[in-house]
């Protein structure tokens, strides 16, 4: 009895301990089947805000400086803005002017570096689509910093070891 009773708990352990061999190798040596890759087919709706143009995930501004907004989907958004409007489009009007800035602008407002202008851009960690599109209300930016990337992170959307990080006042 004594040896039945060692053989189901050397039968358990190897069980266990096979189970966690698996989980640390997949943590560790993913599939080679599993690609990385950016969410492309998330869909980006056309943001425009006076004759400007950019994406949702590209925007800073402060919400409370918004007068309405416009909405528009399908068919009626390709009519009027063509096939830029074929994920939507959010037309955006303020209630004051306000002072919209490009990418370029940032860089000099915040006196980025050579390097750091050639870095993958993101907004409070996270990753802009479509960098050419960010337009900004400077008042909206605390600073611009160069970020290393986390290894250890689970999604990581640029193989390079920093980025460009803008930090909003929130």
């Amino acid at each position: 009895m004594k040896v039945l009773h060692a053989l189901i708990s050397c039968l358990l352990l190897a069980c266990c301990l096979t189970t966690q061999a698996q989980g640390i190798e997949q943590q560790f040596f993913p599939p080679a089947t599993q690609n990385v890759s950016i969410a492309n087919d998330v869909a980006r709706p056309l943001v425009v805000i006076g004759s400007q143009e950019t994406t949702s995930d590209a925007l800073i501004l402060d919400p409370t400086n918004i007068q309405h907004l416009n909405v528009y989907k399908g068919e009626k958004a390709v009519e009027k803005f063509g096939d830029k409007g074929k994920e939507g489009v959010v037309v955006v009007e303020l209630k004051e002017t306000v002072p919209l800035a490009r990418l370029p602008e940032i860089f000099e407002q915040f006196n980025v570096s050579k390097k750091g202008q050639t870095l993958t851009v993101a907004i409070d960690g996270k990753h802009v689509s479509e960098p050419e599109l960010l337009l900004a209300d400077l008042r909206q930016i605390k600073k611009v910093e160069v970020k290393p990337f986390d290894v250890t992170a689970p999604s990581r959307w640029t193989f390079d070891e920093e980025y460009l990080n803008i930090v909003t006042v929130q």
